[in-house]
């Protein structure tokens, strides 16, 4: 599969709600309360990528392949406490199942790192679920654990991780 990364554009906000929704269902189903996953509708999530969009917070990239988007990855200033020692982060990044495992995700992170590296950061961390299998994706780019924190799913508590990389620049290789 031959894909590109390029910036995200309001009219993306469909093909990456869709993403959101498929990949939610595909990677936490089993990890989030099925009760929370049943009631998510793909109309919220394009919705909510619409809102975003219209003012965004931060860089947004897509992946497309033969016209689809297949990906996003969106990130900018920290937001949390628990990881203030790093001056970016990786606020989220989804790559549909399919198309999981060919390099879509590394481009989509290292799109958002090259942004924030061009605008004077040092260094990127990203939150993950802990019982998520995709967090080996962040250890093999070298990621390490820095923080934990419990946050409530539809009603369900989950433990949440963050990985950090001190040098952004590992991430631009």
């Amino acid at each position: 599969m031959s894909f590109h990364v390029r910036t995200a554009k309001l009219e993306d906000a469909e093909g990456i709600g869709d993403v959101q929704f498929r990949t939610w269902h595909t990677a936490y189903r089993g990890i989030m309360p099925d009760t929370l996953l049943d009631e998510i509708r793909v109309e919220d999530y394009i919705q909510r990528k619409k809102d975003q969009l219209i003012n965004p917070t931060g860089v947004w990239f897509v992946a497309e392949s033969a016209g689809e988007i297949v990906g996003f990855s969106c990130g900018g200033d920290t937001r949390e406490d628990e990881i203030s020692d790093f001056d970016g982060e990786l606020y989220a990044m989804y790559v549909q199942q399919e198309s999981q495992g060919l390099g879509v995700g590394r481009a989509l992170f290292k799109a958002v790192a090259e942004v924030l590296a061009a605008e004077g950061r040092n260094s990127i961390a990203v939150w993950t679920l802990e019982d998520n299998p995709s967090k080996r994706f962040y250890e093999k780019l070298g990621g390490r654990q820095v923080a934990m924190k419990p946050e409530t799913y539809g009603g369900e508590i989950l433990i949440k991780v963050a990985y950090g990389w001190d040098n952004i620049n590992d991430l631009l290789i």
